[in-house]
């Protein structure tokens, strides 16, 4: 019982390094059976954590789907050039088409004031703003379609032409001016090379 007799100070630091000790321990302990892990574990994907993976999905499949398109449709112009043979064209996107859709906004904003018997005033004030998307039913189906306002064209971040004759630099040069005529891009985002020759 000589710990007893040690100087204050000492005394409750010791104290406060203890309760300190049993708090963290108790909180570990408290996040640990809250959440169902144990320290090391992953916890499994939640329902809402499937759902935003899905969309992803979703939109890489149309935005693959849109690639797939536009490589098929330069292709088939490159393909035509004199001096060009058989033709690869890879696309790459760095954004698929997107629609902005009309809405119709309503806001509200109410201001309350209001005075009391002693002379103080209490102003409150309540905004609310909602919207909704525009939908037109089709005639022949009991189907709702959304008003399109306009829609953004994608963003293509390169090209690659495979070709045979692109060794040939005036034709790898027409080569890439049909692609930027076609997409509508600069020429630093395409690239041209000659196709391996079958011997």
């Amino acid at each position: 019982m000589n710990w007893l007799k040690q100087p204050k100070d000492k005394l409750l630091a010791v104290l406060a390094a203890v309760i300190f000790l049993g708090v963290a321990l108790m909180t570990a302990e408290e996040r640990r059976q809250g959440s169902g892990i144990w320290p090391g574990q992953e916890a499994a994907p939640t329902s809402a954590t499937a759902a935003a993976e899905s969309a992803k999905t979703g939109r890489g499949s149309e935005l693959a789907a849109q690639e797939r398109l536009l490589s098929e449709r330069v292709a088939s112009a490159v393909s035509k050039i004199e001096g060009v043979g058989a033709t690869e064209v890879v696309v790459s996107l760095a954004q698929g088409t997107q629609s902005e859709y009309a809405t119709n906004s309503n806001a509200n904003n109410k201001k309350i004031e209001e005075k009391d018997k002693s002379g103080g005033t209490r102003v409150t004030s309540d905004n609310t703003d909602s919207r909704t998307v525009v939908v037109v039913k089709e005639s022949t189906a009991a189907k709702e379609q959304p008003v399109v306002v306009r829609e953004l064209r994608y963003q293509v971040a390169g090209v690659l032409v495979v070709a045979e004759g692109a060794r040939d630099a005036n034709v790898r040069q027409n080569i890439s001016r049909a692609v930027c005529t076609l997409l509508d891009i600069p020429a630093h985002k395409v690239s041209v090379f000659p196709r391996e020759e079958k011997r």
